[in-house]
């Protein structure tokens, strides 16, 4: 899966991913592109555990469910950008999900201009998670006043992109 994290006035600070794992592990990992020597960030056999900005949780299930390990990132900075993994090392095997992040750095002009341009093509893909730019929608509905009910809430949705988009 892909994610776009924006970092901005009125944005998230942070992600969380659920990886979803269908054998209960002993040893837990979290990576950013292999697994392998300064790209773990995380390796530990507990079920919480932090290192920096980076943090994990798992979530142990019984057999007929699956197995959740929680990946946290805090402060993200466009350098976070890239494929993480999620690994797993169960019974079964060793386990892997893994997500691509993209982090920008957007001010308002910014976001109204360059980022809806590049995420309008793809608005019936984008699940929105995030509340509305209060100042920027007053501002914007006091523009429109005149418009079409349509057109003030097409404004609306475009504005919702720029706070926190999953692709």
């Amino acid at each position: 899966s892909a994610w776009l994290a924006s970092k901005g006035p009125n944005q998230l600070n942070y992600i969380t991913v659920q990886c979803e794992f269908g054998y209960s592990g002993t040893k837990r990992f979290f990576c950013k592109e292999t697994c392998e020597g300064e790209n773990i960030l995380i390796g530990t056999t507990k079920d919480r555990d932090e290192n920096g900005r980076f943090s994990i949780r798992y979530e142990g299930r019984n057999i007929f469910s699956s197995d959740f390990l929680y990946v946290s990132i805090t402060d993200l900075k466009p350098s976070d950008s890239g494929q993480y993994r999620c690994r797993s090392d169960t019974w079964k095997g060793i386990l892997y999900n893994h997500f691509n992040l993209t982090v920008i750095e957007v001010s308002i002009i910014l976001c109204k201009c360059q980022i809806l341009n590049k995420l309008n093509a793809s608005l019936s893909t984008l699940k929105v998670a995030a509340s509305f730019l209060t100042l920027m929608q007053t501002e914007s509905v006091r523009k429109h006043q005149s418009a079409k009910s349509s057109d003030i809430s097409q404004q609306i949705v475009q504005l919702q992109l720029c706070s926190y988009c999953e692709i």
